[in-house]
């Protein structure tokens, strides 16, 4: 059970990122905030209020980033640079993704009001959804989905996107010394710390040493967020200024080695397989690579019950690695068959919450393990929850793909979709649906709608500095030009939450000032 400084650290964490991260650039201020969150606080404290989200580190993490974004909408000043630009309106602009969004909502609607029966298995009896569960399914998925609606916000443009990877980057670096002490001493830091430990402890007994797990719910889910570190890392490398390349390479070889070490085999193939081509490969190929994998993803489901999967290939190719391994990647398997039989009976809106998703003996006992998010979420919602949600989730790599010719996106934003392609990879065998996966998607929507606006990914109006008055990045970075419409806002503007923001083609070159645009007045013409 978590002690009462668990409690403590999910309450006082939003005031402890506002203070701490309010006066960075906003990009990095809200990815801390949000990353952090994951990273530092207890998985199990969580608070259930009536009619309210159960209030957790996800909440904690959501509502700190969110305070961050209001205060540096409210105080231009509190920001620095490009990555200030804040998307207009909360909504996405694109139909496909409204459509994904608005129909997430709906589905809940209609999941309790088509489930109002009990259940009864044996002597077990599970009750029916009420109308109360409407109001609450409804809130639950504002929270879910809040993270990438900030991040459509506030990660939408290149800098900005530069600067979450370099905070994925770093935070994962950050993360090495605990992630091998408990590799060494066992996972013990949740327990001295807060009071519990999360998960099962013979889970994290593998190859002959310890999984570590920190501060996440399970060590799969920090393999997870290692491998997504390190291939942040790796797109670091060609994105930072020369003299910066070394340190984020030595970072990167640091990342890989203790993902190893964290004795996950999922992750260490999306790593394994990914690192190559966030290396190698241009901008179309990484693209190409994140869209094949997020359609296979979206499309899971159908594979699955056409038995298109090669399952037995698969276990027989685990084999080959461990015995273990693939005994549990047959289980594995056999609970999607038996889910998938019981989600068969309502296919289009689900059984809802509760517990009346999973699969019952005659007798009330609970025979069935819910490993993935897919499967998760098609029980619970149907393929209505399933397409709404992995929608959100796979339609901003594949717009992006579909329309790179005229858009045009640059080595980060291709990068971020292929971050998020590798961690779709982890959500068909296991729920590694995290806030930072919702973070990407969002950041990749706002991309596509900045871009879309007739701004051009080479046009840099304020390069974000350091304290010693230089940048970060490298400037000889600047791919693809955008073929801006005519009758579009040219180079000179920056929508800056709502307004035109003129800038100048003249910089200055000395000082420790970061340069600061004359604001147009709130009547004049933005985007």
């Amino acid at each position: 059970m978590p002690n009462i400084f668990a409690y403590l650290m999910i309450f006082a964490w939003p005031v402890l990122a506002f203070v701490a991260f309010r006066r960075m650039p906003l990009a990095m201020g809200v990815s801390a905030a949000m990353i952090g969150a994951q990273l530092l606080l207890p998985s199990q404290a969580a608070v259930d209020l009536p009619m309210i989200p159960t209030y957790d580190k996800v909440q904690s993490g959501t509502l700190a980033a969110l305070l961050v974004m209001l205060a540096a909408s409210g105080n231009r000043q509190a920001a620095v640079g490009t990555d200030a630009a804040l998307l207009p309106g909360w909504l996405p602009r694109s139909r496909l993704m409204l459509l994904c969004f608005f129909g997430a909502f709906a589905t809940s609607i209609v999941t309790v009001l088509q489930n109002a029966e009990a259940l009864h298995y044996g002597p077990l009896i599970l009750p029916g959804l009420r109308t109360y569960d409407i109001f609450s399914s409804i809130l639950s998925q504002i929270m879910v989905v809040l993270p990438f609606l900030i991040a459509r916000r506030t990660l939408a443009t290149p800098e900005a996107q530069k600067m979450f990877l370099i905070v994925l980057t770093v935070a994962g670096l950050l993360y090495v010394l605990p992630t091998l002490y408990e590799v060494r001493m066992s996972p013990q830091l949740n327990r001295q710390i807060y009071g519990f430990f999360p998960a099962s402890f013979i889970q994290h007994v593998r190859f002959g040493g310890f999984r570590p797990v920190v501060f996440f719910s399970h060590g799969l889910k920090l393999s997870l967020f290692l491998a997504i570190a390190f291939l942040a890392a790796l797109a670091c490398i060609r994105l930072v200024k020369p003299q910066l390349r070394t340190r984020f390479t030595l970072t990167a070889a640091v990342l890989f080695g203790t993902l190893i070490l964290s004795k996950s085999v999922g992750a260490f193939l999306i790593a394994f397989i990914l690192a190559p081509v966030m290396i190698f490969s241009p901008v179309r190929i990484k693209l190409l690579v994140a869209a094949g994998i997020t359609a296979i993803t979206l499309t899971y489901p159908v594979l699955r019950g056409n038995n298109l999967v090669p399952v037995d290939q698969m276990v027989d190719l685990a084999h080959n690695i461990d015995s273990d391994r693939a005994g549990s990647l047959q289980f594995r398997f056999s609970q999607e068959d038996v889910l998938l039989e019981k989600a068969s009976q309502k296919p289009f809106f689900g059984w809802g919450g509760w517990g009346r998703s999973r699969a019952y003996s005659q007798y009330g006992a609970d025979i069935s393990v819910t490993d993935g998010t897919w499967v998760i979420l098609f029980g619970t919602g149907g393929w209505t929850k399933y397409v709404t949600t992995f929608g959100l989730l796979c339609l901003p790599v594949l717009l992006m793909t579909w329309r790179q010719k005229t858009l045009k996106p640059d080595a980060s934003a291709a990068a971020v979709a292929l971050l998020l392609a590798g961690n779709m990879i982890d959500l068909i065998p296991n729920s590694g649906l995290l806030p930072m996966t919702w973070m990407m998607a969002g950041a990749l929507t706002g991309r596509l709608e900045w871009q879309a606006a007739g701004v051009s990914d080479a046009e840099k109006p304020a390069e974000t500095t350091k304290r010693d008055g230089t940048s970060l990045y490298d400037p000889g970075l600047r791919e693809h030009p955008v073929d801006r419409p005519a009758g579009t806002m040219g180079p000179s503007h920056v929508v800056t939450s709502g307004m035109s923001v003129p800038t100048s083609p003249k910089r200055p070159k000395t000082g420790n000032t970061p340069y600061t645009p004359k604001l147009s007045k709130p009547g004049s013409r933005g985007v």
